[in-house]
């Protein structure tokens, strides 16, 4: 199911180390992972999901027709 909604939804999956770094990523919106230089500085969000919180974060990107509302997700890897 979840490769399913990766692959036919504007949304892509990441997984990160501790700094940050984006080690795996999946879905339609790959190309997004590719402009991070838009993202905002995760470092602060990084370190809630370190103690154990998901964290919920939204910015816009682009300009004119392409402005975009992103929203992200981060949340411990609990395994």
């Amino acid at each position: 199911m979840l490769e399913l909604l990766l692959e036919n939804l504007p949304v892509v999956g990441c997984r990160m180390d501790k700094q940050g770094r984006i080690l795996e990523s999946r879905g339609s919106e790959g190309r997004m992972v590719q402009a991070q230089a838009e993202w905002p500085d995760t470092a602060i969000f990084l370190e809630r999901v370190l103690r154990g919180e998901t964290v919920h974060c939204e910015f816009e990107s682009g300009m004119g027709a392409r402005k975009r509302v992103r929203e992200i997700w981060l949340s411990p890897n609990l395994s």
